[in-house]
């Protein structure tokens, strides 16, 4: 939500900003699909590293079977383990700002593979 605007939607945007913001969104539907069934497909599978980056605080309320947590500031010093990972890395916290942080820290670092599903409800919801 944009602070200072109650109830924003599209529906606000006026009709050029709309029909720009549905243009936008069609050309993006394919990629998101492809990439939603992607990491759908890594969150199951049992070779993949998936990683909470989310604080102990928060693992402890809520958790996704098979995760392991490595809260985002502690990445520096767990490097090794990442670069050791045989098979994709799929990392995510509560909204998928801070696994973003970290994949591209990740990347940046030298770390291959690296995929951010978002936020725990997204993982919960694709893990089977």
């Amino acid at each position: 939500m944009i602070p200072g605007r109650k109830n924003w939607s599209c529906a606000s945007l006026g009709s050029v900003n709309r029909d720009a913001y549905h243009l936008i969104g069609k050309a993006l539907a394919p990629t998101f699909a492809k990439n939603f069934f992607m990491v759908h497909e890594l969150i199951n599978n049992e070779n993949t590293f998936l990683v909470d980056v989310r604080t102990p605080g928060e693992v402890a309320e809520q958790s996704v079977p098979g995760a392991v947590n490595i809260p985002l500031q502690s990445i520096p010093d767990e490097l090794d383990r990442f670069k050791e990972a045989e098979g994709d890395i799929v990392v995510f916290c509560r909204s998928g700002a801070r696994s973003e942080n970290a994949k591209q820290w990740l990347t940046q670092n030298g770390v291959a593979n690296v995929h951010n599903a978002g936020g725990i409800a997204d993982v919960l919801m694709m893990k089977m």
